[in-house]
Parts: structure tokens; C-alpha cells; sequence
């Protein structure tokens, strides 16, 4: 028996040796579906949550929680792939150590609840705007009644100022995406000035960003004017900036076209006066081609 065990213990031990980085590895990854193409991976050593591949993530709720909802705790960075669109209602819920999210330049929408009440990354921000890469995700302290949303900022989380007492918002030519119930139920909103002509909005199912009650202000032409005229809301055509002869809040080609006709013709219109002489000229025609370049 002795002499069994002298020959094959080195054997045993190379074997042991050979499987325990395996064992290691996969004692460290957890990883399985959150989207019909999305895939989650999580290193439970690191604390590092990944999400890749294309298209939507699944909306998680309390009944059907996301699928590392059970070590939820330990996610410390969560980083969302270039391809994925949206994250999910709900995802990072219950993940209170987080400290970093990165997010994609293709992400279209946030879900609602999706950055944890209790985080440091949410805890880092003492009062204002929790903004993670351009995308306004929550607002730490009181909601002025007249918002003004900074400029840079790109997309809005679904139901981010849902029954806020919100009287009047200035939403910045830099959104380009609205989330669905944004300012629902906050009946005191009369006006919303839109000032990004091309801006997206969330409002699948009925998960309308605004009362109907709300005056939108936007740029003739706009996907603001789109919406209330869908939806019912009045609407309230913005002035257009100098260099903006079409109103639609563009500074084009097509402007500087119009302008020249306008030269032509022997008209003025003070929207086109880009230098403030009070007259048309070949200058405001010029300058107008080189704000459009």
C-alpha cells in the first residue's frame, strides 16, 4: 500500500495543482442573460459587474429582481459595454457599495430606480444633480420649483421627478433623450421649455414625461411640437436665435440659403442680422456659412 501511494501521490498532486486555477476561476465569475442579447458577468473577487452585447436590458421589478440581485451588495463598479441601449427599472437597486457606473455612448434610456439610495456614488453628490457620464440619474436634496437642468447633460432617468412639486423646467439643448414619467403626476408643472429641437422622448405604454396640462415650449418644426400635438399638450413656439432663419432651432445651410434669398429680395428680418448692424449683408450671409462649418 505504501509503495501504491509513493508512486501515485506526485500524480494526485499534479492533478490537484492543474485543476485549482480552474476551480478558482469559476469560483470567481458568475455570469448568465439580462436582455435577449445582453449578458452579465460579475467577478465576485473584484466586485466588478459587466454588461455586454447589443440592444435592451431586461426591466427588473421586486417580484422578478435582477439575476445578481443575491449578491447585490458586493457590486462595487458596474460598467455597461458599448452596444447596450438601456438600462433596466430596478438593476442596481439594492447595490449599496457601489462606487463607480460607466455607461455607453449607445444607452438610450435608464430605467427608473436604478441608482441605489444608499451608495457611494450617490453620496457623493451632497446636493444637485447625480449625473454619471452626461445621464442625470437622481437629485440629491429639494427640487427647485423653477429647474434649470445644466447644460451637458444627455439623457433624463425614467421617473426621475415624479410627483415633484416642479412649477416651471428648462431642459438643456443637450438632452437628447427624456425619460418616460419624468415629471408625472407633478401637477403644479405649467410650462416646459424643450430647447433641443431633435430630443427623444420615452413614452412607450403610456409613460408619459409630462401632465397634459403642460405648456411645451420648443422650436417650430421640433420634436417637442411633435409630441404636444400627439398628445394634447399646448404648445408655445420658442423665438429663434440669430443665424436661425428657419426657427427651427438648426443653424444650417438651409439658413444661410434663406438669408441669401432674403438679401436677394432686398428683405430683412432681424433673425438674420448675425453682426447687429440693423440691415442685411453679404457679411451676415458670410458669417452665417462660418458658424454653419
Amino acid at each position: 500500500m505504501k509503495k501504491t501511494l509513493k508512486y501515485f501521490l506526485p500524480i494526485l498532486c499534479m492533478i490537484a495543482a492543474l485543476a485549482a486555477p480552474t476551480l478558482a476561476a469559476a469560483a470567481a465569475t458568475e455570469t448568465g442573460s439580462c436582455g435577449t442579447d445582453l449578458t452579465y458577468t460579475f467577478d465576485t473577487e473584484t466586485g466588478v459587474l459587466t454588461i455586454s452585447g447589443t440592444g435592451a436590458m431586461t426591466d427588473f421589478y421586486r417580484d422578478t429582481p435582477a439575476p445578481w440581485s443575491s449578491y447585490a451588495a458586493d457590486v462595487r463598479t458596474a460598467v455597461l459595454e458599448e452596444g447596450v441601449t438601456t438600462l433596466g427599472n430596478s438593476a442596481l437597486l439594492n447595490c449599496s457599495s457601489l462606487e463607480s457606473l460607466s455607461l455607453p455612448t449607445t444607452l438610450t434610456r435608464i430605467g427608473a430606480g436604478s441608482l441605489p439610495s444608499e451608495s457611494p456614488l450617490r453620496n457623493s453628490v451632497t446636493k444637485g444633480e447625480i449625473c454619471v457620464d452626461g445621464w442625470l440619474m437622481d437629485y440629491n436634496g429639494t427640487v427647485p420649483k423653477d429647474l434649470c437642468l445644466s447644460e451637458g447633460i444627455c439623457g433624463m432617468a425614467d421617473a426621475i421627478f415624479i410627483w415633484n412639486s416642479v412649477e416651471t423646467a428648462v431642459l438643456p439643448r443637450s438632452l437628447r433623450y427624456i425619460g418616460g414619467y419624468a415629471f408625472a403626476y407633478s401637477n403644479k408643472l405649467t410650462d416646459v421649455t424643450i430647447l433641443n429641437p431633435d430630443c427623444m422622448f420615452t413614452h412607450a405604454a403610456g409613460a408619459l414625461p409630462f401632465p397634459q396640462s403642460t405648456t411645451v415650449h420648443g422650436y417650430k418644426g421640433s420634436t417637442a411640437e411633435a409630441y404636444a400635438s400627439t398628445y394634447g399638450n399646448p404648445f408655445a413656439a420658442l423665438e429663434p436665435a440669430v443665424g436661425d432663419a428657419e426657427g427651427d432651432g438648426n443653424c444650417t445651410i438651409h439658413d444661410a440659403l434663406l438669408t441669401t434669398q432674403a438679401l436677394l429680395d432686398g428683405k430683412f428680418d432681424a433673425v438674420m442680422d448675425m453682426d447687429g448692424d440693423g440691415k442685411l449683408s453679404l457679411a451676415d450671409v458670410i458669417l452665417l456659412l462660418r458658424a454653419v462649418r
